[in-house]
């Protein structure tokens, strides 16, 4: 899955993997798959941290590692979701 900057369709995105098989969300990238990069790492990933311990009914922030890896010269937030085995995750 790929965004351009964080929004909540994060939050549904990541419970979607969760429940599903996992998966991998970009922040930084456009959808024509273009990098265009993140401003504030450090902010973007404290800020989708933030928002799924405080959205989600279960704690899923155990099932997720935020790295940022450089795609073309341009800093990505890379979330990589494992799939949970207490499921289902859904937004409070």
């Amino acid at each position: 899955m790929i965004e351009n900057e964080y929004a909540e369709d994060t939050r549904k995105r990541v419970i979607a993997f969760t429940d599903t098989n996992g998966g991998c969300v970009y922040v930084g990238i456009d959808n024509h798959g273009t990098p265009i990069g993140v401003k504030d790492t450090d902010d973007c990933q404290l800020i989708i941290s933030s928002s799924l311990g405080a959205a989600v009914r279960s704690d899923v922030t155990v099932l997720i590692d935020m790295k940022v890896v450089d795609v073309d010269g341009k800093n990505v937030v890379r979330i990589d979701v494992q799939r949970s085995t207490a499921k289902p995750y859904s937004l409070t």
